[in-house]
């Protein structure tokens, strides 16, 4: 069995996703595809829409056939860590063949070589373009030519260089990308996620824009107020800022932003003005919102930097389907780490593991808070939630319009 992995967050499932894993098997002959998927949070700090395993219910009907949960660390962190994560949790599933990956040029060959001047550049390059005030994607673009300026080429880029620190023997594989780009928010026939959450809030959301079952399932959670919202939780993290302050071993913290962010949580009433008061060009919106999410979850430095040493310690399975059943069997023979089923057995973890997986669960219970009816936002879901099982009779309802 030919077995490739896909890097996702699915925030929500769209056409373009179901495009990329449709490919992977047609063009990339796989006979099996895991998705490796953030858990509650998302890579620019920002709460999904959907909880994992509503999400993971729709890549399954999108041709997905197992998925796993992306341990937080990972998840909420920057592109080349968020990388780091994702490859290494394929890595040590023990059984991947092949990491698939969409793009803005569709050329392998040409997102190598941008990898290959990145990595063969030296660190303080980069980080000079960055002290100029470049953002990272405009400094790796400085370095590695136009190949680096468009986001899905950029976060392929990193998966190669992934690849390459990490020494996997695991073959990339990309698929050109179709529809709306990644941060386009136009209303279109195949949209982007952002596009997505954007049609959805504003009540424009139509049943052709998105694969059926996406439709569905958001139509039904907003009417239930199960959408989580992080404005939702602004008080919260204003609360913390104002009684408690921020930890000098805070994860993500830079030199004097911390007074800059004491300062405007005095006056703000809500994370989005005190991000665009505290946001500069060296320090941009999405860094300062993943470092509030981390001081919301009261992560550290020290966690950060021993998640990035040791990487995954296990592998939290979400959802599946008949094919997906198989390829767990065999991943509970080659992985390296324990494969976690269940949030309640727990035994076979390292301690190191254990702090690991009770983040991914603090992490889902913020989600929980975040919901509009009061009845869905009770902690404790990762202790009783399953998997989903999916019958494969219900593969591509997701890719239908």
């Amino acid at each position: 069995m030919r077995i490739a992995a896909v890097i996702a967050e699915y925030n929500p499932f769209h056409k373009g996703h179901a495009y990329l894993l449709e490919q992977t098997k047609k063009q990339g002959g796989a006979d099996a595809v895991v998705c490796i998927m953030s858990g509650s949070f998302t890579q620019r700090g920002e709460l999904a829409l959907l909880d994992k395993w509503q999400r993971a219910a729709l890549a399954l009907c999108g041709g997905a056939d197992l998925v796993v949960e992306l341990p937080f660390l990972y998840a909420v962190s920057p592109a080349e860590y968020f990388a780091l994560g994702g490859v290494g949790l394929a890595q040590r599933m023990g059984c991947v063949d092949m990491l698939a990956f969409g793009s803005e040029c569709g050329q392998l060959k040409l997102l190598a070589q941008a990898a290959g001047a990145l990595m063969e550049s030296p660190v303080e390059r980069l980080r000079a373009h960055m002290k100029e005030g470049l953002s990272y994607p405009e400094a790796a673009a400085q370095i590695a030519g136009k190949a680096a300026d468009s986001p899905n080429n950029l976060l392929g880029i990193t998966y190669l260089m992934a690849l390459q620190k990490l020494g996997a023997d695991i073959q990339p594989f990309t698929v050109k990308r179709s529809g709306a780009g990644y941060h386009d928010t136009h209303i279109q026939t195949c949209m982007s996620a952002a596009g997505i959450r954007k049609a959805l809030a504003e009540g424009i959301l139509q049943r052709e824009q998105v694969p059926e079952q996406t439709y569905q399932l958001l139509m039904e959670a907003q009417k239930q107020g199960k959408l989580s919202d992080m404005r939702r939780l602004d008080r919260v993290v204003l609360g913390i800022l104002r009684r408690e302050g921020i930890s000098p071993n805070a994860a993500y913290l830079s030199e004097g932003l911390e007074n800059r962010i004491m300062r405007a949580a005095r006056n703000c009433k809500s994370t989005k003005d005190l991000i665009y008061l505290v946001k500069t060009k060296r320090y941009p919106y999405t860094r300062i919102a993943r470092m509030l999410v981390h001081i919301l979850m009261g992560t550290t430095s020290g966690q950060v930097k021993e998640a990035l040493y040791r990487g995954p310690g296990y592998i939290r399975v979400l959802g599946f389907n008949e094919t997906g059943k198989t390829l767990l069997r065999t991943m509970k023979q080659t992985a390296q780490v324990p494969v976690v089923v269940k949030s309640t057995a727990q035994q076979d973890l390292s301690a190191y593991a254990r702090e690991q997986l009770r983040l991914d669960m603090r992490a889902q219970d913020f989600l929980a808070l975040a919901r509009e009816a009061e009845e869905y936002t009770v902690a404790g879901e990762d202790y009783t939630t399953s998997p989903v099982v999916l019958p494969n009779n219900m593969r591509g309802i997701c890719s239908r319009t």
